[in-house]
């Protein structure tokens, strides 16, 4: 019912490893820090507009120092995780515009599905690092059967209608199933088509996901 909602999230860690072959006064130390800020408005309840910050803090990192792969590291980093506008059209389908997050695919170690975005997750780490994508999204859900469709304009990193891509997803619900089917086509890139399925059997919740690729060099 609030018209302005202003929050966040403050996530801190610090993290020791140590081998019994190393004195354990040297054993290193890391405290990767998260803070996320957000700003939620509502205008009316058919418009919604949603940003937020997230800043990465490490004080151990020092000046040159390199991940495990030669990366270079920052101790301190300030990025826009999320900006977009949500709006209606005429309660039929719904239209979410800018740079927000998406997932798809029900693994959590591996995602062939996740056409979208451009890094994979980190799946030892307890918080999903990655920023949300540029995208135009269109979502038709129907409720009475538990259904939803997707069709999603690829923004991110184009600079001319021409490279941008067009995504699809259908999510089904039979019975105890849930099912979807995903696509992503753009030019000079590879036919991308996938599924992914989860059901309870008992105790256990068993997940399969798998994808088709044409074009692939």
């Amino acid at each position: 019912d609030d018209f302005l909602d202003v929050g966040g999230r403050l996530f801190l860690r610090t993290n020791l490893s140590w081998r019994e072959d190393e004195s354990f006064t040297e054993a290193p130390l890391t405290a990767p820090s998260l803070l996320d800020a957000y700003l939620d408005v509502r205008p009316t309840d058919r418009v919604r507009g949603f940003g937020q910050l997230r800043l990465s803090y490490d004080y151990t990192v020092k000046p040159g120092d390199t991940d495990a792969f030669g990366k270079e590291q920052t101790s301190f980093e300030l990025n826009l995780d999320q900006a977009w506008l949500k709006f209606d059209l005429g309660r039929v389908a719904y239209v979410t515009a800018g740079k927000q997050r998406i997932r798809w695919g029900t693994g959590r170690f591996w995602n062939p599905t996740d056409f979208i975005n451009q890094r994979t997750r980190d799946s030892l780490d307890f918080v999903d690092t990655r920023g949300g994508a540029d995208l135009l999204k269109l979502h038709f859900p129907f409720e009475a059967l538990g259904w939803n469709l997707y069709l999603i304009g690829v923004l991110g990193g184009v600079d001319s209608l021409d490279q941008s891509g067009l995504a699809a997803r259908a999510e089904f619900v039979v019975g105890e199933l849930e099912l979807a089917l995903s696509t992503l086509v753009r030019k000079d890139a590879p036919l991308k088509v996938g599924g992914d399925a989860s059901f309870g059997l008992w105790l256990f919740d068993l997940r399969a996901e798998g994808t088709l690729q044409r074009g692939l060099d």
